[in-house]
Parts: C-alpha cells; sequence; structure tokens
C-alpha cells in the first residue's frame, strides 16, 4: 500500500486559496469596493435612497476557495451578498423589476479602471491584470429579506436585456448554506475531520478544473462532499492516527457511482429550494463527467493498492495535475511499510 497522504497535503497546499481571515490583500481589495459602492450608489438627488448590508458568501466564506488552474484566469473571484432595505414606498420599481436594482449598482460602480456588468445571477465588477498584480473579479450578489419566507432571502435575477418573465426575485438561503457547510464538523473534537473535508472539497474542484469539465459547477461538488465525505483516520499503533484523504476521497467518488439514477448524477442544494444543482447538465456533460468520476475512482484505488509510491502517485498527477508530486523512483523506502487499517470517523 503507498501512503500519499505528505503529497496529498503539498498537493492541496499548493492549490489552496486563503479565506478573508488570512488575506489582507482579498480583504481590502472588497472593502474598497463596498466603500466606493456606499459613497456613489446615492449620488444623484432623484434615484430614491438606497442601503444595504454586506456579507461574505461563496468559497471564501466556506473556506473551500482553489486557486485558478490556468495561468490566464483571474487570481481572485469574491462573492460578496448585498441585502438592500427595501420598501413598498420608496422602492416599488426595484420590487416589481430586480434588474432596476441591479443597474442602480452598476451605475454607483462604472470606472474606467475596472469593467461591470449585470450577469444573471449577480453584478459583476472585473479588474484586468496590470504589470503589478493579476487580475481579479467581486460577484455582487443582490438580495432584500423574503416576501414569502421568513429568515430567507431573494436574490435579485435577470440581465439587461432579460424577457421580463426572467426579470425576478428567487428566494433562497445563502446564509445558510454557509453556516451548514462551515459546521458539518463543528467542535475542537472534531478540527482535523472539517480540514479534511475542506481538503477533499478543494482537491475535487481543482479535479474537474484539471479535467476541463464545465460543469458540474463548485457548489453541486461542495454539496456532493457535505452529503457524502465520511473522514478516514490511519490507525497506526503507539502513535495514535492520521488522515487518508486517499480513501476520504475514493470513499466519496464510489458513493456518488453508486448513486447514479438513470445515467445521471443528482447534486441537490442543502438548502432551500433544495433544487437539483445539475439540473442544466446536458446528456453529454453528463455522460463525460460520470466517465471522468470513474477514472478518477480507479486511480485512487490503484494509488492505494500500488506499493511503490512512484507510480502512485503518477496515477494521481494524471488527475489532478502538475501541482501534484511524483515521488521519484529511489524513494521507495515506504513500500516496505506495514499495512494501516483505516477507520472512518462518525460526522
Amino acid at each position: 500500500m503507498a501512503n500519499l497522504q505528505k503529497q496529498m497535503n503539498n498537493f492541496h497546499d499548493k492549490i489552496r486559496l486563503k479565506g478573508f481571515e488570512k488575506n489582507e490583500r482579498l480583504k481590502d481589495k472588497r472593502d474598497l469596493l463596498i466603500k466606493n459602492l456606499r459613497d456613489n450608489l446615492n449620488s444623484d438627488e432623484d434615484d430614491p435612497k438606497l442601503y444595504f448590508k454586506e456579507f461574505n458568501q461563496g468559497s471564501y466564506a466556506m473556506h473551500t476557495g482553489v486557486k485558478p488552474f490556468k495561468q490566464d484566469q483571474d487570481e481572485f473571484d469574491i462573492d460578496v451578498g448585498l441585502v438592500f432595505d427595501l420598501n413598498a414606498e420608496k422602492h416599488q420599481a426595484y420590487i416589481d423589476d430586480p434588474v432596476e436594482l441591479k443597474k442602480r449598482v452598476l451605475k454607483a460602480l462604472n470606472h474606467p479602471a475596472r469593467t461591470v456588468k449585470v450577469k444573471r445571477p449577480c453584478v459583476t465588477v472585473s479588474y484586468a491584470a496590470t504589470n503589478s498584480e493579476s487580475g481579479y473579479h467581486v460577484d455582487l450578489a443582490c438580495y432584500m429579506t423574503s416576501n414569502s419566507i421568513d429568515g430567507l432571502l431573494d436574490l435579485a435575477k435577470g440581465k439587461l436585456n432579460s424577457a421580463p418573465t426572467e426579470k425576478k426575485w428567487e428566494t433562497n438561503d445563502p446564509k445558510g448554506l454557509i453556516e451548514k457547510i462551515n459546521n458539518r464538523f463543528p467542535g475542537e473534537d472534531n478540527t482535523e475531520s472539517r480540514h479534511q473535508m475542506r481538503r477533499v472539497i478543494r482537491m475535487f474542484k481543482r479535479w474537474r478544473d484539471k479535467q476541463a469539465l464545465n460543469k458540474p459547477i463548485s457548489i453541486s461538488l461542495t454539496c456532493e462532499v457535505y452529503e457524502r465525505f465520511q473522514p478516514v483516520q490511519e490507525t497506526i499503533p503507539g502513535s495514535g492516527t492520521k488522515p487518508n484523504d486517499q480513501q476520504a476521497f475514493l470513499n466519496l467518488v464510489t458513493d456518488i457511482l453508486n448513486n447514479v439514477i438513470n445515467d445521471r448524477v443528482y447534486s441537490y442544494l442543502i438548502v432551500y429550494p433544495n433544487s437539483d444543482l445539475n439540473e442544466l447538465m446536458t446528456e453529454n456533460q453528463m455522460e463525460t463527467y460520470i466517465s471522468k468520476l470513474n477514472n478518477l475512482k480507479e486511480a485512487l484505488q490503484q494509488s492505494i493498492d500500488f506499493i511503490c509510491p512512484h507510480e502512485a502517485s503518477k496515477k494521481l498527477k494524471n488527475q489532478f495535475g502538475d501541482d501534484f508530486d511524483v515521488l521519484p523512483k529511489e524513494d521507495t523506502a515506504q513500500k516496505a511499510a506495514t499495512a494501516i487499517g483505516t477507520t472512518g470517523a462518525n460526522a
């Protein structure tokens, strides 16, 4: 058995994006844009006043961010939620047409130094790369307090040229999603389980990017891990336990493939509205995804079964890319190691 936990750890460290709490540059760019929006949002006296509160969302808030796979991709993809205080007396036009609200955000943030676009789920602010730093973009999701379900938020959906039926408020639970992911394994006793889950999420995302899969989307992979992941620790006689990411990842992929129904992988959002996140994947996209999942399962199984660490690490490099280190042929001392049993910890 080839134990590649050190290589798994090194790989994870290479692809990991630190969150806001550990990345001052990231935090500064977010804060500067939010300040700019507040300063300009109510500059036109003819417009009804708008006020909002912001919160972090997406992979940074869930501690599952991954560095871009391609060199020409933006270094940062920051997700921020804006919750606007809207009322029928002053803001009926925005309540009737959420794209009008997004137009206000677009107007407030337009600047020669950046590109601002209204997309269906958000307003995206992009900064081109310069000689001194990489490009990045910020996705601003515009919400108001839900009119239909207490405690949830309504998201402004629609683009500038969308049909009237596509301009709508859609109820969802972005804060609940963050809370569920971050509390999957709460408490100090589950620290390693929590870290292992986040490592698997990040490696799953990088695998998708390496395999050139446009879909499934990141939140689909994250929800799959949330629902199916079980921590795996190696029992080492006289030395306690150590994580085994190879086996944990293999168990996850095996469970996904065991639950394929009618040649589709169904991945449900773990909060309201609990929709199938893979619904828009075409038959060809799904067929390719399942085929590559089978290849990943085989590679993970072989990486465990092989005695030679060199050959085992080559299998995983083919799946994950050049950031996964291949052990040199002469580094085979591990192959004489005693086989170690594995035990799955309870969530």
